[in-house]
């Protein structure tokens, strides 16, 4: 499955401010981050932009000077310092979520990228388990030299989260609660964490000629983020029967990751304190235009019809839409 080259554009590396023995400085990134953008009410050409990754990397850092590796237009590699800046959690302190969302004032406009588009956000309900899912992010042995290239890690939906269903989860061997999250056969492993998750979904469509419904692919969606995976004992590997345990040097990947859904980055991003940020933000931007003053605080956003043509560019064309079938004969995706 060929995947297009905004998926790799909208994430950056999340790392900490070090010097080598040589007094060189040289950051050491370990997680990954992505942009996501909200159209502005007064005029959607613009987006107000937030930075997401999982909480958990935010809070390894122990306060430690921190950034994010980006590629600027240029295409050179560069370090944005984001130590001190105010990171957002799910409003909600009785849910548990992996989730940290930072308005992204402090990402300069000399950096390339492309947000996730507010209608990737939106999954339909007929995606599920079976679809096929791909990761992007920080690959910790190839991160980049010349230019920060993200690895795109393949798999599939395995389970749908719920409210309702918590799922026992392991972060990194530490038990940290109950927590709704979505599952899918991916390994995850040490950078990847905070990346974003898309979910393709399986599209339906009647075939005359051989009387049932074909399977075909549709367009991309934002299933989560990254939280990580199980591990367990080498020497159990074979067990009908385990229970994770903490993290050991003889422990494997079970293959399967934790993915917090969609929902909760959204409802963390339109939390009151961000939404009202946001209204005063164009309230502003809209008083400097009153008055004929300019301002460059703003983004283009990339939208739905802009990310499907990239799509096009590496989707297998699809055969010329048949009627429908009977409604009483039709397939359920």
């Amino acid at each position: 499955m060929r995947v297009p080259e905004f998926v790799s554009e909208c994430v950056m590396y999340f790392g900490i401010e070090r010097d080598n023995p040589d007094g060189e400085f040289d950051p050491r990134y370990g997680g990954t981050a992505f942009m996501v953008g909200i159209p502005w009410e007064i005029d959607e050409r613009y987006a107000h932009l937030y930075l997401v990754t999982a909480k958990h990397v935010v809070d390894g850092t122990n306060g430690m000077k921190t950034g994010v590796g980006a590629n600027l237009k240029n295409g050179k590699p560069a370090f944005i310092h984001l130590t001190g800046s105010k990171w957002y959690f799910h409003p909600d302190k009785t849910i548990i979520s992996d989730i940290a969302v930072l308005p992204a004032s402090r990402i300069p406009m000399e950096c390339h990228f492309r947000p996730v588009p507010l209608p990737l956000l939106s999954i339909p309900d007929h995606v599920g388990p079976g679809d096929e899912v791909f990761i992007t992010g920080l690959f910790t042995n190839v991160p980049g030299q010349q230019q920060y290239r993200p690895i795109v890690r393949t798999g599939n939906f395995a389970l749908a989260g719920s409210k309702e269903e918590k799922i026992q989860n392991i972060r990194v061997g530490s038990q940290i609660g109950d927590m709704e999250a979505h599952l899918i056969e991916a390994r995850s492993l040490g950078g990847i964490s905070g990346s974003p998750v898309f979910v393709r979904e399986s599209v339906a469509m009647y075939m005359k000629d051989i009387n049932r419904n074909v399977y075909l692919y549709g367009d991309f969606y934002l299933l989560g983020l990254v939280h990580g995976h199980w591990e367990m004992h080498a020497a159990d590997k074979n067990h009908l029967d385990f229970m994770p345990k903490k993290r050991a040097d003889d422990t494997v990947n079970v293959g399967i990751a934790l993915v917090c859904p969609t929902r909760l980055i959204l409802e963390t991003i339109m939390q009151e304190e961000l939404v009202m940020e946001r209204k005063e933000r164009e309230k502003s931007f809209k008083a400097k235009q009153e008055s004929n003053v300019t301002t460059d605080s703003s983004f283009d956003l990339y939208d739905k019809d802009e990310f499907i043509k990239d799509l096009r560019k590496v989707s297998r064309k699809l055969p010329a839409e048949e009627p429908s079938q009977p409604d009483e004969e039709k397939s359920e995706t």
